[in-house]
């Protein structure tokens, strides 16, 4: 039956603590007074005062904050392997929430493998018992939050499992809580707005016979949930990275950076759950690629009903705490007028990076190595803002571009547009005479201009380094180069001026200019895209009629489109967001399609708001001095 013999002292530490649950029930259920009723139906019950609360909290007279914190490094089972900073990340997620987010910390259930009683441990009768019963207490105004850290499991069926610390991986039905269980507890439960936390998943371990599921995965699970917010800590395939420099997850750590400041995007004072789970995205990607060579990302499961975007973090005008340990230096207070100055000043580089050719059979392999890595410590350049990577692939595969070592200009041109990219990196690895030789390539996407950087080092020495040497090179060369690979801004009446060109004499038709325009996770007060492409239609002599009140018979040509900006990342006191800008012009008379482009561009500015205007103008200029000329008949 048991495995070892420290398997079967682990086994009667189970015992025991099962023992003293039922010991602690048996006890409450025989006492006649009313606080002592409270004191066992509360969850995390110590003195008499503390089920007063809760029963108090109950009434509802005002919204409250609950959370559920699990953390799991030991299992019993030697088939599933230990994890190292579990326990550590539930407790991090307890500082910030009680510190930082407003959580009254005896409304916080913490249980975690070094809990002295055995009713805050993470056995499967806690699991089970004691957080249904602690949900039960929400009211229909409060916030609740559930964090697991720990191994989870998909069964025969595909059914979900979070994994106790005595969890037996043959027999999760009986060992295992159910996510469908844990489920239907938050669909029960009153409360307004409800999170859930999965970090699972984990790379590395001391055992690793048996591999768990992703966050992802498991969150597929709750995606029903009525009112639930869920966040996973990585996606399918991928591992929740466990940081040895920092002595916690990945994924927690940057969330709980996130809610301690880092993620008030806006300066508000207030983080929602929009910009912690953008700020965490961002970081753990960069970081994992960093850190760990390998893919981790985020993902965000919004349930059923789920109503607007709630705050789950009110910093108040003090400063932050010290409960995660800082990577990042201390922001200068500057005044507007100086912040100003240097957004002019400072300028920033969206760069596309595509994958390195492997030129010989003894570098097989490396070339998507070098490409992750240099993504990594490029990322962490603030003078450069790097395109998506998966959604520029998906772009090339919907253009049927296969991109990598060699580019044409006109390629580099439309990667470009399509991207937002200014320039492009891209290179090449190979090895002569028991050398490693890393060449890149940056091309500028708006004068096809080239210029390059390469490193070489000894076979066998690490290839971390030599790419951490070509992404110095590189980031020098296009600070040094940028004036001749970046085209200078053109005035906009210059612009005009070669639309008009262009055209000539030639009779204008009447518009109808109709653009919806949306920025990811905030409402858009008034339309930039289609102001600018109004303005440059009526400069360049086009008769133009309001979209609003303007009848649709008037027009000759009608141009329609839609913008979203999204926020990219804060660096300092600079946001840079990315916007794409969809347009189609058509015949109003025959429907015939005249003209469709698109542009994608990034702006950097020191609100969400000014950025996302800034880069659905220039996109909307962009399209402008392209389309327009198209729509007069013979040009």
């Amino acid at each position: 039956m048991f495995h070892d013999s420290v398997g079967n002292r682990k086994w009667l530490v189970v015992f025991v603590a099962f023992a003293l649950v039922i010991a602690v029930s048996l006890t409450g259920a025989g006492s006649s007074h009313a606080e002592e009723s409270a004191e066992q139906a509360a969850p995390n019950v110590d003195t008499e005062s503390r089920g007063l609360r809760l029963k108090a909290a109950a009434s509802e007279q005002e919204p409250k904050k609950w959370a559920v914190l699990i953390g799991v490094n030991e299992y019993l089972d030697p088939k599933i392997p230990n994890l190292k900073y579990c326990v550590a990340d539930a407790h991090l997620m307890y500082r910030t929430l009680t510190e930082r987010c407003g959580y009254e910390p005896d409304n916080v259930l913490l249980i975690t493998d070094d809990q002295e009683k055995a009713s805050h441990r993470p056995l499967k009768i806690v699991l089970s018992n004691t957080v249904d019963r602690f949900l039960s207490f929400v009211g229909k105004n409060d916030t609740v939050l559930v964090y697991f850290a720990g191994h989870g499991f998909l069964d025969e069926q595909g059914r979900g499992y979070l994994a106790p610390q005595d969890c037996d991986h043959k027999n999760l039905g009986l060992t295992a809580l159910r996510s469908s269980e844990l489920k239907d507890a938050l669909q029960e439960c009153k409360a307004a707005q409800k999170m859930l936390i999965l970090d699972c998943c984990h790379a590395g371990g001391e055992r690793s016979e048996t591999v768990g599921k992703s966050g992802e995965e498991l969150g597929r699970e709750f995606g029903g949930a009525r009112g639930l917010l869920t966040l996973a800590s990585c996606r399918k395939h991928e591992f929740s990275n466990e940081w040895e420099a920092r002595e916690q997850g990945l994924f927690t750590y940057y969330l709980a950076e996130a809610l301690n400041g880092a993620a008030d995007r806006d300066g508000d004072r207030i983080v929602d759950a929009d910009e912690a789970y953008l700020y965490t995205w961002n970081q753990v990607r960069m970081r994992a690629l960093r850190e760990f060579g390998s893919q981790q990302t985020p993902v965000r499961i919004i349930g059923e009903d789920v109503d607007g975007v709630f705050a789950v973090a009110h910093l108040g005008e003090v400063e932050a705490p010290a409960t995660v340990a800082a990577d990042k230096t201390e922001r200068p207070s500057r005044t507007p007028e100086k912040r100003e100055e240097e957004n002019d000043l400072r300028p920033v580089y969206p760069l596309a990076i595509l994958p390195f050719n492997e030129r010989g059979g003894e570098v097989k392999g490396l070339g998507a190595t070098v490409t992750d890595l240099t993504f990594a410590h490029l990322s962490a350049d603030g003078s450069m803002f790097l395109v998506d990577r998966e959604e520029m692939q998906k772009i090339l595969d919907e253009q049927e571009l296969n991109l990598s070592g060699l580019v044409r200009p006109d390629e580099a041109i439309r990667l470009g547009q399509l991207t937002g990219a200014k320039l492009i990196l891209t290179g090449s690895v190979l090895q002569v005479d028991n050398r490693t030789y890393l060449v890149a390539k940056i091309i500028s996407t708006e004068t096809s201009r080239v210029v390059g950087a390469s490193v070489n080092g000894k076979a066998k020495d690490e290839l971390g380094a030599l790419v951490a040497k070509l992404a110095e090179q590189a980031a020098e060369t296009i600070s040094r180069e940028s004036e001749n690979l970046v085209a200078k801004p053109v005035a906009r009446d210059d612009r005009v001026a070669v639309i008009k060109e262009k055209i000539g004499d030639a009779k204008r038709p009447t518009l109808r200019i109709d653009v919806e325009e949306q920025h990811v996770g905030q409402n858009t007060p008034d339309p930039a895209a289609e102001t600018e492409l109004t303005w440059f239609a009526i400069e360049a002599g086009f008769p133009v009629v309001d979209a609003d009140s303007g009848r649709k018979l008037d027009a000759d040509i009608l141009i329609s489109g839609e913008g979203v900006s999204e926020f990219s990342v804060r660096r300092g006191n600079l946001v840079s967001v990315r916007a794409r800008l969809e347009v189609k012009a058509v015949d109003a008379k025959t429907g015939k399609v005249i003209a469709i482009d698109r542009q994608t561009t990034v702006a950097v500015g020191l609100s969400e708001q000014i950025a996302g205007k800034l880069a659905l103008q220039d996109a909307a200029t962009e399209i402008a001095e392209r389309m327009l000329p198209k729509l007069v008949k013979g040009k």
